[in-house]
């Protein structure tokens, strides 16, 4: 590399928030367990949605894990949609943050 390639500073234009990629593509869990629920709800924390494929639980399982996260989604501020028969979407609202000002992640994207 040479000296005017190392000088020059990266574009950043390819560079997309992981926050603004989760609301397109959410991330896959595949639970087979109840005891999973905390960890799907982590997963919810950081990412800001989840698709939970249920196909793996019994229909007490399925039904205990939707009725969790529908807590931890509502105490969030989220919601959840039915996305399948066995699939739930669960996206948390990513616009307000903690002291309900406006991210100023998304006030750039909309300019």
């Amino acid at each position: 590399m040479d000296r005017e390639t190392a000088a020059r500073p990266l574009e950043r234009d390819n560079v997309i928030s992981m926050k603004h990629w989760t609301r397109k593509h959410p991330i896959k869990i595949f639970p087979t367990s109840c005891e999973e629920a905390g960890h799907i709800a982590q997963e919810l924390m950081r990412y800001g949605a989840v698709e939970v494929r249920l196909e793996r639980l019994d229909t007490k399982g399925a039904n205990r894990m939707l009725h969790f996260l529908s807590g931890v989604v509502f105490a969030l501020g989220g919601m959840v949609q039915r996305s399948g028969r066995w699939q739930i979407l669960a996206i948390l609202d990513t616009t307000a943050d903690q002291n309900g000002q406006d991210d100023p992640d998304d006030q750039d994207q909309q300019e």
